[in-house]
């Protein structure tokens, strides 16, 4: 009978020993929420905000709502009501502009996607003596609420759907004190910032959430944002200055300059990887009066389909593409809803007798292009050139955030006049003939009145 049951017993304990090894990796315990030594004892929030490079962290506050969820698994209200509150009445706030910019980019080298990314951190949540009326497990949810960066036209600012819980494991000392301390926090991200669902297909992943001091070391509790602006108005208005977002400008000069004559242009413009990848640019073209052309005026010059309207419309990448335009001495070519970051590049042709040189003003710091030769004409940016010029011209053309945004390209008269009479100069020979002709008159009376005088003597 002992037999018997010593070969129960060991078949019952192989069987449990098998079922232990076939169990499922979710009911291990380094799962993601379990509590480990090594975890975190502090908590931060990471705010990120993506932007077109060149573009200006703007001036808001971005908004981060902690949740009480459970203690010891109880979910009841009556029980969440204890647990501490995290933040100014369960919010956290992370102040723009930011302190800290990645080096990605620079303004005149190329980098993925033409994006820059703003770090800020928030302070440690639980760097405020926390109040825990006793031991146990808390639960929190934490997600961004709410921004205060101004809703302005133009700017669009894209929140993030990313959700957390952190769970808060909480001891007592072993002082025998009786106080309370962290033992060990996880986070775990459910939600990423798209709003998709992480639980499903078990995608939620474990984060370290404690501060640290710089990029690499910041909790990596991430929220990312992405926003993109224009520097000017609402699209509609092209001939005020201030919402003008880029100017393509067209001047002569020379004595033997002609200001009818059209110069051909070719355009490509390269949205940033942030924009949505429908949008539309309007541009118009304003006389040397300072209006747009009229449908008909601008058709006129320019084989660009327009129909009624006195401006014309592309997707970048999209017929008409790249543009080609025309543009005549006084006038310019008027961007009113390109996004700071956006990329150009712009090549006039040559033309015969003409010079030209391109001045490239971006956020109203000016930089000069060429000259261009009247057989090749000018194409900015510039490129082949040695490393001693790329620091004074920039390889990469961008809208910039803020003032005057422009490419404006002169061209010069580089005839020569060729040797001879030059009707201009007949004043001055007609002067130096009469004052020949008096010297010469003067000679002559001087010499009649000289001999009379002798033949009078005689």
């Amino acid at each position: 009978m002992f037999r018997k049951s010593k070969i129960v017993l060991a078949l019952t304990l192989s069987l449990a020993l098998s079922l232990s090894l076939l169990a499922p990796a979710s009911l291990a315990s380094d799962t993601p929420t379990d509590p480990d030594p090594k975890d975190a004892k502090q908590a931060a929030i990471t705010k990120i905000l993506k932007v077109p490079t060149g573009t200006n962290s703007p001036t808001g506050d971005f908004e981060f709502t902690v949740t009480p969820v459970s203690i010891n698994g109880n979910e009841d209200p009556d029980a969440t009501k204890e647990m501490p509150i995290i933040g100014n009445d369960k919010v956290v706030t992370i102040s723009y502009p930011a302190k800290f910019i990645t080096e990605d980019c620079e303004c005149d080298t190329e980098c993925a996607d033409d994006v820059e990314h703003y770090y800020m951190q928030s302070d440690d949540l639980f760097s405020d003596s926390t109040d825990w009326p006793y031991a146990g497990i808390y639960v929190y949810g934490i997600k961004e609420t709410r921004t205060t960066v101004p809703v302005i036209v133009g700017h669009e600012m894209t929140l993030s759907k990313a959700e957390y819980t952190m769970k808060v494991y909480v001891q007592e000392k072993e002082d025998e004190s009786g106080d309370l301390e962290i033992f060990a926090i996880a986070v775990t991200k459910t939600d990423d910032d798209g709003g998709n669902d992480l639980k499903k297909g078990d995608k939620a992943v474990k984060v370290d959430p404690k501060p640290g001091d710089g990029e690499e070391t910041f909790s990596k509790m991430k929220f990312t944002n992405t926003y993109y602006k224009h520097n000017g108005g609402d699209g509609t208005d092209p001939k005020t200055e201030s919402k003008q977002t880029f100017v393509v400008a067209k001047t002569v000069g020379g004595q033997f300059s002609s200001t009818s004559i059209y110069f051909d242009f070719t355009m490509t413009v390269t949205k940033n990887s942030l924009v949505p990848a429908d949008t539309k640019y309007r541009v118009y073209i304003l006389g040397t009066n300072g209006e747009p052309l009229s449908a008909s005026e601008l058709a006129d010059k320019n084989d660009i389909a327009s129909g009624s309207n006195n401006y014309f419309e592309f997707t970048p990448g999209t017929t008409p593409y790249p543009l080609d335009f025309k543009l005549k001495h006084g006038q310019r070519l008027v961007f009113t809803n390109a996004h700071v970051g956006t990329k150009y590049e712009i090549t006039e042709a040559g033309a015969a007798g003409y010079q030209a040189t391109a001045t490239v003003t971006t956020a109203d710091v000016p930089v000069i292009y060429g000259p261009g030769t009247a057989e090749e004409g000018l194409s900015i940016p510039i490129t082949g050139v040695d490393e001693l010029d790329k620091k004074d011209t920039p390889k990469i053309l961008r809208v910039g955030d803020t003032g005057k945004n422009e490419a404006s390209f002169e061209n010069l008269t580089n005839v020569e006049v060729e040797a001879g009479l030059n009707i201009s100069d007949l004043p001055f020979y007609a002067m130096l003939f009469l004052a020949l002709a008096g010297l010469v008159t003067f000679v002559v009376v001087k010499a009649r009145s000289r001999k009379n005088k002798e033949d009078y003597n005689v």
